[in-house]
């Protein structure tokens, strides 16, 4: 009798478990796929095997040309990720429709922060440091910023979810990593 009774107490006394909210998962899932394809840029079929295996649902689309996007579904469709590139040079967009351009620039600039540890260069390789509410950003991306990885130059912009690529914070965000 006693076992049922310090059972119950036990369960009321524990921790309950925090239910992510839909902006804390598209959160998650958008650093895994940076993470996935900042260690990875240089393998396509590497990226491929990561996304799925982290529970991303692979669309290709191929278009009439015989060019295909492949497209990852976070679950939920917290957010997205479309892998292009070829002959060795790699784009990830990942995207999420739950924050917006001026949360997302702080917030990939942190998840590059915990994966390299050397100089990190606000702007674009050019020298253009367009930011949300900036006269350019309603024309162009927004710089983000850009570093030096072994053998490559990574430059992460940012835009609103959609092809414009505009430096508009309208509640969506698309992250860009050029490697």
């Amino acid at each position: 009798m006693i076992r049922p009774a310090l059972l119950s107490l036990a369960l009321l006394i524990a921790p309950q478990a925090h239910a992510l909210t839909p902006v804390e998962a598209a959160a998650q899932n958008m650093q895994l796929a940076m993470t996935i394809c900042f260690q990875s840029y240089q393998d396509h079929d590497s990226i491929h095997g990561k996304l799925l295996n982290a529970g991303f649902v692979h669309e290709p689309e191929t278009w009439s040309a015989g060019e295909v996007f492949n497209w990852y579904i976070a679950p939920a469709r917290t957010a997205t990720v479309l892998v292009l590139g070829q002959n060795g040079e790699t784009e990830c967009r990942v995207t999420t429709d739950l924050f917006g351009v001026a949360e997302a620039l702080p917030f990939a600039r942190a998840v590059i922060d915990q994966l390299y540890t050397d100089e990190i260069v606000d702007g674009s390789p050019e020298g253009q440091n367009i930011r949300p509410g900036s006269p350019e950003a309603q024309d162009e991306f927004c710089s983000g910023f850009h570093l030096y990885a072994p053998r490559r130059l990574i430059w992460i912009a940012l835009a609103r979810a959609g092809n414009d690529g505009t430096c508009i914070s309208d509640g969506t965000a698309s992250i860009l990593m050029r490697m």
